[in-house]
């Protein structure tokens, strides 16, 4: 069923901020990759080499990060995500919710150290 925006040639996200989608999938692409790493171990840093270690999870990681840049950069990606261009600075805005939830992370995790560590034998 064809919606009004359809049936006027205009993208079906017209009106719907179609202006946020592409840094919205840069940031939930990469918002995952963090996730992955964090989710190792429930006290154990990630900021570390040894996060690096898994083959298969470095290749994983990778392949996230150019399909992030992808979905900001192809035209196959924008229409079939509905998602536009975004510069550089753009990109970077986008990154500021991974970083963010790759810091509550650690601290989270800093906190269950100091619990682990207080807790009575």
């Amino acid at each position: 069923m064809a919606t009004r925006a359809d049936t006027l040639g205009q993208p079906a996200t017209a009106g719907r901020n179609w202006w946020a989608r592409s840094p919205e999938h840069v940031a939930t692409e990469l918002s995952v990759d963090v996730a992955a790493v964090e989710c190792r171990s429930e006290t154990a840093t990630a900021l570390t080499t040894a996060t690096f270690d898994s083959k298969q999870m470095n290749w994983a990681m990778l392949g996230e990060f150019i399909v992030a840049v992808l979905v900001t950069q192809m035209d196959v990606f924008h229409r079939l995500l509905g998602t536009v261009d975004i510069n550089a600075q753009q990109f970077g805005w986008a990154l500021v919710p991974a970083v963010l939830l790759l810091a509550l992370w650690e601290i989270g995790k800093v906190v269950a150290r100091r619990a682990v560590h207080r807790a009575p034998a």
